[in-house]
């Protein structure tokens, strides 16, 4: 087999394994605005945003999966660009939908420049439909987006890291980008993931004997993610997970907080409909997960 052509496109779109994570200084703004997963969930975000009002003096930061199962994916991604252009502070962590967009565009791009190659991604319909609606410049964007954004402070208690799934607490300063937009669940006995398992109503189901990441933060830094879907913010060990499942009906949520008093409010907004039902089409929803699983 003759050498693959991999075109500059292609190149602009691969992720490294470790992706750049942004660093500020606490100082850098007043408020601290963290968005949970919009997933395609144009307008709930166009009148969050509405109410939180971010200014020049805020670091916005959106939790990733700004893409994929909700209507608007093009939408979302045009709306954090247009207000990264307005506000210095404004970012959006690489989160495993986006991940797989960008993915699944590196490898069209081979197909197209190489005949006979065959693309390792399964698409479903509903992710095609997704991909599809994005241009080449939204991709290289997205691929471009931070692993983590860490704001640091000499007093550790202060700092805060913000990512889309989680952290391994013995290593999260020399974690693979992998893990960042991927963990759940580790080995209690070594602070691994592990892999999760599928159940007949869980696709993502807890393996036995594991533990959430969360379980094991013992650090002093806050952590703020999204990822992990609940009816409400979930707070345990100075983590705090704010995907609310505003695609599947929930909310969307902002986590604000003052970084001068460290009050910290949450402000909402409800779903306008149910885009995708949580018990949706398992093959479609699991067709990328064969190689997404850290544990596999």
């Amino acid at each position: 087999m003759p050498p693959l052509n991999i075109p500059f496109s292609a190149h602009q779109l691969v992720i490294p394994k470790y992706q750049p994570i942004v660093y500020l200084p606490t100082k850098c703004c007043e408020r601290l605005i963290a968005i949970g997963d919009v997933h395609g969930c144009y307008e709930e975000l166009g009148e969050l945003w509405g109410l939180i009002k971010p200014t020049i003096r805020d670091c916005v930061v959106f939790l990733g999966d700004l893409v994929d199962r909700g209507p608007y994916s093009n939408k979302v991604v045009g709306f954090v660009q247009f207000y990264q252009d307005r506000i210095k502070y404004v970012y959006s962590v690489l989160g495993n939908h986006d991940e797989k967009h960008v993915r699944t565009e590196y490898h069209n791009l081979l197909m197209r420049d190489n005949p006979g190659y065959k693309s390792p991604i399964r698409m479903g319909d509903s992710f095609k439909e997704t991909h599809e609606s994005l241009n080449y410049d939204k991709f290289e964007w997205l691929a471009k987006n931070p692993a983590a954004v860490f704001l640091n402070n000499e007093d550790p208690t202060k700092s805060r890291i913000l990512t889309h799934a989680g952290l391994l607490p013995r290593y999260w300063m020399t974690q693979p980008t992998k893990g960042l937009i991927r963990n759940r669940y580790l080995d209690p006995k070594t602070g691994s993931p592990v892999g999760y398992v599928k159940l007949e109503n869980d696709p993502w189901g807890q393996p036995p004997g594991s533990v959430t990441w969360q379980e094991m933060w013992y650090n002093p830094q806050r952590v703020i993610t999204g990822h992990i879907v609940s009816d409400k913010p979930f707070v345990f060990n100075n983590c705090y997970s704010i995907d609310t499942g505003c695609v599947f009906g929930g909310k969307l949520v902002a986590y604000i907080e003052n970084l001068k008093t460290g009050f910290v409010e949450y402000v909402d907004v409800n779903a306008k409909q149910v885009y995708v039902a949580k018990d949706r089409n398992k093959e479609d929803e699991m067709a990328h997960e064969i190689i997404d699983n850290p544990g596999k």
